[in-house]
């Protein structure tokens, strides 16, 4: 992609909270769906297969998570809620898509331009108490956060070129809700909330005009 340089975000690993500490070191082999928020084929999809895999080695087989691409299960908007009803057991997401349901998810994982390397994102995490926040975050949703990944610096890719904040007035920007979107929207953006796997055929269709 091209564009301007947007920032790092967070991806992040979720467990229901009460299966993970009550099953975890059962004799009986454990088997878990999780959904991730890629399609299938796709590298974001790949690594979460990859993460499923070494749970499934490193348990010696007695814990199974099978990893579910985008929408397989449930729409991508859903997975927090389905998590929160057992349908899921697991999801592979970015938590900013949870704004708005408490604001501070995107504060917590989506400084807009605000980090300069992903050990910025790592030391706020590991070391400063961002994932205990996290942690609490989730717990009213029967959540729990098993780890974080720092994502690449993102670009913002446009249909048009834009010179000035008032270019973006009247456009169509893909964007989540929370900070960004309110970023996008004070600039008279419209904003529309998908998925990254249907990113590309929504600007193809002209559904949106730019995506983050």
């Amino acid at each position: 992609m091209f564009g301007s340089r947007k920032g790092w975000v967070v991806l992040g690993i979720v467990f229901l909270s009460v299966m993970l500490a009550s099953s975890v070191f059962a004799q009986k082999p454990i088997q878990w769906k999780a959904q991730g928020f890629w399609g299938a084929g796709t590298t974001g999809h790949k690594t979460f297969e990859e993460f499923c895999a070494r749970v499934k080695t490193l348990t010696n087989g007695r814990m199974e998570i099978k990893p579910f691409a985008v929408g397989a299960i449930v729409p991508y908007g859903e997975l927090l809620t389905q998590i929160e009803k057992n349908v899921l057991q697991g999801m592979y997401t970015w938590p900013g898509w949870w704004s708005g349901k408490d604001p501070a998810f995107s504060a917590l994982t989506d400084l807009i331009a605000g980090w300069n390397n992903p050990y910025d994102v790592l030391t706020l995490h590991y070391y400063e108490g961002g994932l205990k926040l996290l942690e609490k975050l989730y717990e009213p949703f029967g959540a729990y956060p098993v780890g974080i990944i720092p994502a690449p610096v993102e670009s913002l890719v446009l249909k048009k070129p834009v010179y000035k904040l008032e270019d973006f007035k009247g456009l169509r920007i893909r964007s989540p809700e929370g900070m960004e979107g309110d970023w996008f929207k004070k600039m008279g953006a419209g904003v529309v909330v998908l998925p990254g796997g249907e990113v590309l055929s929504a600007l193809d269709k002209g559904v949106v005009d730019g995506s983050d």
